[in-house]
Order: structure tokens, then C-alpha cells, then sequence
């Protein structure tokens, strides 16, 4: 008994020690954000540690003497006799955290308690200054309570802010508008290379929340038109109950928002859940002098929304990679897509939103998957290597929306639009073009459509289907004997008919074995996919595209398999012999 105790408090202490995940992968196709921040790790390297003595390296005169090279501050409004006269101390606290403008390398340690933005006199705690990749600022709380932010918090509110880490602090209570902001106030003020880590957001579940995280400047087209917000890392936070989740909501808050005048945001390895209105959005106001451009979302759990997980509008190159949607939508509108990809259609003339990479994402129990809509803005897309399954009407939770079921929509796209090594189960209308859908050279390439259980199709290609070339897909459509059910040239088609008219040549019909849908979706070693497609379309172009525009290979499967191991497979898994399992029981078992 006694070394199982010691046994747990040993894990319990490397808990507390784990918040700046050490060695963090990647999502796949996400270029690392540490290549913009210098000698600087965004997400790996660690900040200055407080002993339970209350000693720190960091901070050399600590416990007992100010420590001013660099600038330390120890918080703690809690401890009987803080005050304010000096940055503070372990053994004579200051009592709220500085405010404005912080010199490169400030430490501000906050141990405990609730703070707001009048404690320190202001109407926001507002945080600036210029730090370095080699000296950045530091505003930590206590990683294992996380002392807790009852107010807004600004970034560069009409300063100028650069490499500003906030880590381990927690946003709670608060019944004002919106909890973090990152945003110019003043022209040519910009901001960059500022991260949160490790925090956690939870609104009142009020209609006056006014989302969570907002970054850019705001939708007032006067507003810092000079400023640049660039290199954003939001890594490793939940965000949770923001504003009211009902059916019947007009709000339109959102957890993370990016406005305009940004570059290069990532966000990565978050949860985020129960949002009134869309979990990652933006820019909803952009035109061609406010851009939002290089948006990487990956490894994020996203679910629960009044409409979307994700919702760009007119941002131009992003990649969203490895994250996992699910629902339920209380308030599906429009077409009714968890990832839903459009122009903005508010700002007059729009940007079109171009260059998007949808990569090794799970899409499951939803009312609808990804959707390609509004106007003809949407340009060169590509859905690589994700899982889809459970894509139905009957999951639609209020308003379904206009096109519920679809796990691919396409209603508006113009240039290519590539779904390439996808598998698709159980979903009540894999991919399915509304009407007159664009211009878009569509290549639907080496995809799995297994156990389609609905009288519908697995291809809908609408009006425009000239447009459209497909092979190397293997369909499993029990309904009808297991046959490919395509819509083509205005008229339900077989795949007998589809190879007639010299289209999916090499397609094929019959059940893909999949190992243990849909919680495992990676090929039986007996499975017909296998060995049984090529690297397309034509000869590679999709994965060589992306490398020529990231430096980064993406020639691997859902798990992250180098692709090929003999012949290329059909679907989102490369069998490996190697590390497949051999038998249901083994999965069960986790060997």
C-alpha cells in the first residue's frame, strides 16, 4: 500500500509538470511554428518555474528581495498583507499584476486568486512591450490552480507587443464582453509572436459573453489599417460555454475570431466545446486591404456548437489538419456544415478564400461535414487523407440546415477542387454538388465509399459533371447489391456505365474490409483496397503541390504511415503488416 501511494504521487507530481507538453508533434502538414519565432519555442520551451520554497532560478533574490534583472513579479492577492509597492516577492506578495508596458524578459508569476481589471485601476488588464525571441515576457499562473481572470485582458491595446507568453491562467465568472483580445487600437501599433498556453476560457453561458478569444483588428474599417498582427500560437487550452447555446440564439460569438490584418495564426492541440455560435472563425469582413492569411488549425477536439466547429470567410492559404468534429448543432443554418469554407460575403468587393488544405481530420457523428459555399470566392481546395463516417439527417440537432447529410458539399468553387485518399462510412451523401457549383476542376481520387446506407449517392455530380474526373475509388453501397450509385449526366449511374464513358477506369465495387468500423477504419490485411490505387491525381500532383508550397511531405496515411509501403492504397489508411492488428481481440486488449 505504501509504494502504490508513493507510486501516485509521484504520476500526480509529473502531472503538474506536463502543462508545456515537452517534444509536442506537429499535426501533419502543419509547417512547426517554432521556424517564426527564432531561438524561441513556442510550444516546447518552458517557462521560468516558481519552487514550492518559493526560490526560482529565474528570479535569483527570490524569495525574500525584489528581483530586477530581469523583472520579476510575484501576485498574490490572497496572501494577508500584499501590497503594491514594489513587483513583489514569495514573502511580501504584490497584490495585482502590472499593467501596460512590460520590459523583454518580465516574469510576472501570479499565484493566486481572482483578479480583475480594477484591481489595477483600468478597463482591461492590458499587457505590452517589447520582448524577444531571446528575452520574451513571461504572465504565468500557478499551473496547478491556475489563479483566475475575472475581467478582459488586451494585448497591445494601442501599443506596440511583441513575444508575450501567457500560460496557465483561467478565465471564469466574468459577466462582461469578450475575455481576451489581441488587437491594434492605434495604427502602425503592430503585434506578433505572442502565446497562450495551457489556459482555460469558460463564459457564464449569458448572451453577453462576447466570445472568448478575438485576434485582429475589429470590424470597424477604420480601425489600425497599418497595423500587422502576425505569428500567433494559442496551443494546449479549453474553451468552453460561450454565450447561450440554444436553438433559437441570434448571437454570433465564437470561441477563437480572427478579424483582419493577420498572418500566420496557429492553433493547435485545444478543446474547445459549447459555443453559441462557430468554435474557430474568421475573417467575416475581410477585402483586398484587410486580409487574414496562414491559418494552421490542427490537433484540436472540437464539438458542440450553435453552428460551425470551423468558419472561414475569405482567408487565403490555411491548412486544417488532425482535428477531431463532432456535434451535436443546435442551430445548423445555410447549408449546414461543421467545416464550412465561403467568401465574405459581408465586405464589398470580398477576397475570395483561397488555398485550403483539409488533411488526416476525423469527421463523425455530425448533421453535415464540409461544406464549399456561397458566391464563386472559394478557390483551390483540397480534402486529403480524413475520415468521415456518420454523416445523416438524423443527426441534425434544431435547424438541419439546407443541405443536412452531406459529408462533402460543393456549392460554390472555383480553380481545383482535389478529395483525394479519403474514406467515407456510413454517411448519408458522400460528396454531393449543388447545381451550377463554379468552375472547379474537381478530381475525386482514390477515396473509400463503404457501407453507404442511404438511397441516395455516393457521387452526386450535379449539373456540371464534365467537370468532374474520378478513379482509383472503391464503392460499397449495400443498398441496391453493394453497387456505385453516381450521379451523372442527369441520370442515376452504375459504375459499368461510369468506365463506358472512360471515367473511374479503375474503380471498384464490393465491401473495403475495413478492420472495426467505424471506431477503426484501417484496411483488413484481405481487403480489396490494398495495393490497389496509385498516387494521384495524376502522378502525384496533390502531395506534391503541397510540398512545393510547405517544404512539409504529406505521402502518409491517417496515422501517419509513410505512404507507400508497396502499391499506394485506396482510402485514408496504408495497410502495415507491421503494426495492424491481427484480430478484434487485440484491439480490445490494446496490443
Amino acid at each position: 500500500m505504501i509504494i502504490m501511494k508513493s507510486i501516485l504521487i509521484v504520476v500526480l507530481l509529473l502531472l503538474s509538470f506536463t502543462e508545456a507538453s515537452a517534444d509536442y508533434t506537429i499535426p501533419k502538414g502543419i509547417p512547426d511554428p517554432a521556424g517564426s519565432f527564432g531561438v524561441f519555442d513556442p510550444i516546447d520551451d518552458p517557462a521560468p518555474v516558481v519552487n514550492g520554497d518559493g526560490t526560482s532560478t529565474y528570479c535569483p533574490n527570490w524569495p525574500s528581495a525584489v528581483s530586477t534583472a530581469p523583472n520579476c513579479y510575484y501576485v498574490d492577492k490572497t496572501a494577508v498583507g500584499c501590497d503594491n509597492d514594489d513587483a513583489g516577492t514569495p514573502a511580501d506578495p504584490r497584490c495585482t499584476p502590472p499593467e501596460g508596458t512590460l520590459q523583454a524578459g518580465t516574469f510576472v508569476y501570479i499565484h493566486a486568486g481572482t483578479y480583475l481589471a480594477t484591481d489595477s485601476g483600468g478597463q482591461t488588464l492590458d499587457w505590452n512591450g517589447a520582448g524577444t525571441a531571446e528575452s520574451p515576457i513571461w504572465i504565468v499562473g500557478n499551473p496547478v490552480t491556475k489563479p483566475i481572470i475575472q475581467d478582459l485582458v488586451g494585448i497591445g491595446w494601442g501599443y506596440s507587443a511583441s513575444y508575450i507568453v501567457v500560460e496557465s491562467l483561467e478565465w471564469s465568472g466574468y459577466t462582461g464582453t469578450g475575455l481576451f483580445s489581441i488587437r491594434p487600437l492605434t495604427d502602425t501599433h503592430n503585434i506578433d509572436h505572442i502565446v497562450i498556453r495551457n489556459c482555460t476560457m469558460t463564459g457564464t453561458g449569458a448572451n453577453t459573453d462576447g466570445g472568448a478569444l478575438n485576434i485582429g483588428a475589429s470590424q470597424d474599417t477604420d480601425e489600425a489599417p497599418l497595423s500587422v498582427i502576425q505569428y500567433i500560437v494559442i496551443y494546449n487550452n479549453t474553451i468552453s460555454n460561450i454565450s447561450r447555446l440554444a436553438a433559437d440564439e441570434t448571437g454570433d460569438d465564437c470561441a477563437i475570431y480572427h478579424a483582419y490584418h493577420v498572418d500566420s495564426v496557429w492553433t493547435l492541440g485545444n478543446t474547445i466545446h459549447s459555443i453559441q455560435e462557430d468554435g474557430i472563425a474568421g475573417s467575416h469582413y475581410s477585402d483586398a486591404s484587410r486580409t487574414t492569411t496562414n491559418l494552421y488549425i490542427g490537433g484540436n477536439t472540437l464539438y458542440n456548437f450553435g453552428a460551425n466547429a470551423i468558419d472561414l470567410k475569405s482567408v487565403q492559404g490555411f491548412v486544417i489538419s488532425e482535428n477531431d468534429m463532432s456535434m451535436p448543432n443546435v442551430k445548423l443554418v445555410g447549408p449546414g456544415a461543421t467545416l464550412i469554407i465561403h467568401n465574405a460575403a459581408l465586405a464589398a468587393p470580398s477576397t475570395p478564400c483561397t488555398d485550403g488544405w483539409i488533411l488526416f481530420n476525423k469527421f463523425h457523428n455530425l448533421c453535415g461535414g464540409v461544406g464549399f459555399v456561397t458566391g464563386s470566392a472559394v478557390e483551390d481546395m483540397y480534402v486529403v487523407g480524413n475520415e468521415f463516417w456518420d454523416i445523416d439527417t438524423d443527426n441534425c440537432v434544431g435547424a438541419e440546415g439546407t443541405y443536412p447529410g452531406r459529408a462533402i458539399l460543393i456549392a460554390s468553387m472555383i480553380g481545383n477542387g482535389w478529395i483525394v485518399d479519403n474514406t467515407f462510412y456510413d454517411n448519408e451523401s458522400p460528396i454531393y454538388m449543388e447545381g451550377t457549383w463554379g468552375t472547379a476542376n474537381i478530381k475525386i481520387h482514390g477515396n473509400i465509399f463503404g457501407n453507404i446506407n442511404e438511397d441516395g449517392y455516393d457521387i452526386n455530380t450535379n449539373t456540371r459533371y464534365t467537370l468532374v474526373d474520378m478513379d482509383y475509388n472503391q464503392f460499397y453501397h449495400p443498398i441496391g447489391g453493394a453497387a456505385a450509385k453516381i450521379y451523372w449526366d442527369g441520370a442515376s449511374r452504375n459504375l459499368a456505365y461510369m468506365q463506358g464513358v472512360s471515367e473511374c477506369t479503375n474503380c471498384d465495387e464490393g465491401d473495403p474490409l475495413l478492420f472495426n468500423p467505424p471506431s477503426n477504419l484501417s484496411l483488413q490485411s484481405t481487403s480489396p483496397a490494398k495495393n490497389a490505387s496509385v498516387e494521384g491525381p495524376v502522378g502525384g500532383t496533390v502531395y506534391d503541390l503541397f510540398f512545393a508550397t510547405y517544404g512539409i511531405s504529406i505521402e502518409k496515411d491517417f496515422v501517419g504511415t509513410a505512404r507507400p509501403i508497396d502499391a499506394w492504397d485506396i482510402g485514408a489508411y496504408e495497410y502495415n503488416e507491421a503494426t495492424a492488428p491481427q484480430s478484434l481481440g487485440t484491439v480490445l486488449l490494446g496490443q
